[in-house]
């Protein structure tokens, strides 16, 4: 747990709950002694502890539940399918709850991303002998078997499946799969590639390994997915053939396009030469028209003078033949010729002069109305040319963009059927779960009540923990540290781990992390805080299982050269701390400032001197009347008035005044706890011998240096 660490506590604040916490802990002790000495005034026997200088290891001791260092926890990643009503996927096959597995043998190959190219290395002991921790340099000095060109993917290009894009190769590795695409090259050129492959992330976007699985842990079903890869390669097979008709589509339509616009620009063209040939001042076709017109005018002008002479001719002959005739030369026959040759040169000078007024209307209307009609006729072409330019252009743009997006649909399409073939692909490796590491198998799921929920033909739902595989060489304590001591509990600390199960067995260990965040009881609890402590063990181990129960002592400090005593030697009344000394006269009390405690001893800063012997079991000695329980005072309160030592001992007036009534009065009933009833009675059934075996073991076990 991570959060903002709590703000330590003071010393007078958890002084009396760890002084208390350190009764009760060692209150076996002094129960055992109370019982071996009787509960009856008139018991005179004592247990004595001799005060000496030594050592005090300071020591947490916290109790906790074992579990492993490394614990991978294994989930069920294919998606579920409701089309056909079911709610997730069932298990086939599941190895036996508890059983051990088997992690992936040494990898075979190296995979070391380099730029854009994916560099594969022979794995082998010779080469990289301290594979992983030191493979970036070992990699350096080796030549790669195979290397992999990675194709950057851009907007335009289209991923069929079949190009090995550097973000969708790296994404795969990073997700512990080798994409298909990529498996079926390095199988074309690596014989030797293992069928299977179970993928290893050495450090993520960089460095993987490759090797043949670890044992089969789960098989789920499927055959629903089968079913769906083999309909989603028909609609990928339609959704490449729409991509391929599209982009022809998109092609041809480019084309005619530029055939539409080319012929539009030539009418354009067309149209304006039209124009400017028929407005020329000097060659256009309208100057050509009155030119010509003109000409025939000077035409019609030159054949009026010719009808005329010509009419002239014939009346000057018409004349002749009539006096002619007149004198009777010529006859009525040639009178009549001569008459109709003058009619038609007549009728040929009004036929001429018609055909002149003719000309000249015609020249009149080239002049006034057919110029302007034609100009405006030709510019409308013209402007009409230029008009259907632009809407061919238009229609050319709208045709390819609908193209263009028709082709982009099926691409896009393509893409995406693609990708799901690849998801189904994917989700059919996910049915197959191999062992990451070796471990020991634990089922994850279970029900309300209990029962086993993952089994064989159980059906479990997208991301439902199926079970964990714990690696039991190296394991951890997950215990609970009080705020009291919090403040002294820090990484790396030393550590003592014991074992319940196996009570003779020591493991060293070390702290690992302090949460900064409390652990909150739940209902009915007290209300204390505590924060989770990982404690790591050092050595490697055998035969241990998690859930199972350690006692740590975290090793806080140690005070050098101290006089201590047993905790089970001091009293507290009211404000008063003190504890009874054992001379020839009788039990005296004597006041007390302490310092530091740990489990079982307690620092003496005043009131005792070395070689001072203390009563261990003060409670047969105590006042009937004095019947409060038995606490000890924080650290930061003094006794009411302190007995002071001097090299001769403690002042004679006071330690008698303190002792005498304590032989005068009946002795209570000492108050304990259910625990300590059950270790007095395991004490009691004991024989003297053992007693006495007991009582000298506690004290060599402290000289030991306070251990438990």
């Amino acid at each position: 747990m991570n959060a903002p660490q709590a703000q330590p506590p003071t010393k007078k604040n958890f002084g009396p709950l760890i002084l208390f916490a350190i009764l009760g802990a060692v209150g076996v002790l002094g129960i055992a002694t109370w019982s071996f000495l009787g509960s009856t005034a008139t018991d005179t026997a004592f247990v004595t502890y001799t005060v000496t200088k030594g050592d005090l290891p300071i020591v947490i001791t916290e109790r906790g539940s074992l579990q492993a260092q490394v614990e991978t926890k294994i989930q069920n990643k294919v998606e579920t399918i409701h089309d056909r009503g079911s709610s997730g996927t069932q298990i086939i096959f599941i190895v036996e709850n508890g059983s051990s597995a088997k992690g992936p043998p040494p990898p075979n190959y190296v995979l070391k991303l380099e730029a854009e190219s994916l560099h594969v290395f022979p794995y082998a002991k010779d080469t990289l002998p301290t594979y992983p921790p030191d493979a970036t340099g070992n990699l350096a000095s080796l030549t790669p078997t195979l290397i992999v060109p990675l194709a950057t993917k851009n907007p335009d290009t289209f991923d069929d499946g079949k190009i090995l894009f550097l973000d969708k190769v790296v994404r795969g590795l990073n997700d512990g799969r080798v994409i298909p695409n990529l498996k079926t090259h390095l199988a074309d050129q690596l014989p030797d590639l293992p069928e299977i492959i179970q993928l290893t992330t050495v450090e993520i976007g960089l460095e993987w390994t490759i090797s043949s699985p670890g044992d089969l842990l789960i098989e789920l079903d499927s055959s629903s997915i089968r079913d769906r890869i083999e309909a989603q390669e028909v609609t990928v097979q339609k959704a490449l053939s729409e991509k391929i008709q599209s982009e022809s589509r998109f092609a041809n339509q480019g084309l005619q396009n530029e055939t539409s616009l080319a012929k539009a620009i030539l009418d354009v063209k067309l149209a304006e030469l039209q124009l400017q040939k028929f407005i020329d001042p000097l060659k256009g076709d309208h100057q050509i028209a009155l030119e010509e017109v003109q000409r025939d005018i000077d035409d019609q002008n030159n054949k009026i003078l010719e009808a005329r002479t010509e009419l002239e001719l014939q009346d000057n002959q018409q004349t002749a033949f009539l006096e002619l005739f007149k004198r009777g030369y010529k006859g009525k026959g040639d009178l009549d010729r001569v008459r109709s040759a003058f009619l038609g040169a007549e009728t040929g000078l009004v036929a001429n002069m018609n055909r002149l007024e003719t000309l000249q209307s015609q020249l009149d209307s080239l002049k006034q109305y057919d110029r302007e009609m034609q100009e405006l006729d030709l510019t409308g072409k013209h402007e009409t040319a230029k008009r259907d330019q632009k809407q061919v252009e238009n229609d050319n743009m709208a045709d390819l963009q609908q193209a263009k997006a028709e082709r982009d649909e099926a691409v896009n399409t393509a893409e995406k059927e693609v990708e799901r073939l690849e998801r189904y692909t994917t989700q059919l490796e996910y049915c197959l779960i191999y062992a990451p590491h070796d471990g020991m198998v634990v089922y994850s799921a279970q029900g309300r009540r209990g029962e086993i929920l993952v089994e064989e033909g159980a059906t479990v739902r997208e991301r439902q923990g199926l079970l964990t595989l714990p690696d039991l060489s190296l394991m951890q304590v997950k215990t609970q540290v009080h705020e009291a001591v919090l403040d002294q509990v820090r990484a790396e600390l030393p550590v003592t781990v014991r074992l319940d199960a196996f009570p003779d067995v020591v493991y060293s260990g070390s702290v690992s992390t302090v949460a900064v965040v409390p652990q909150h009881g739940g209902y009915g609890s007290s209300g204390a805080k505590t924060y989770e402590t990982i404690i790591l063990i050092n050595d490697e181990v055998e035969n241990l299982k998690p859930g199972m129960t350690a006692v740590c002592e975290i090793h806080v400090d140690r005070l050098k050269n101290v006089l201590t005593i047993p905790v089970t030697a001091v009293v507290q009344r009211g404000r008063k701390t003190f504890c009874y000394l054992d001379t020839p006269s009788g039990p005296k009390q004597r006041q007390l400032v302490l310092g530091r405690t740990n489990d079982k001893f307690i620092e003496i800063k005043e009131g005792l001197q070395e070689h001072d012997v203390v009563v261990l079991n003060p409670m047969s000695i105590l006042p009937e009347t004095e019947d409060s329980e038995n606490e000890i005072a924080p650290e930061g309160d003094e006794p009411d008035e302190p007995t002071k030592t001097s090299e001769n001992g403690p002042s004679s007036d006071s330690s008698s005044n303190k002792a005498k009534p304590a032989a005068k009065k009946p002795q209570p009933q000492a108050k304990v706890s259910s625990q300590q009833k059950q270790m007095l009675e395991r004490f009691q059934k004991m024989s003297p011998e053992e007693k006495k075996k007991a009582i000298e073991a506690y004290r060599k076990n402290k000289a030991a240096g306070g251990g438990s």
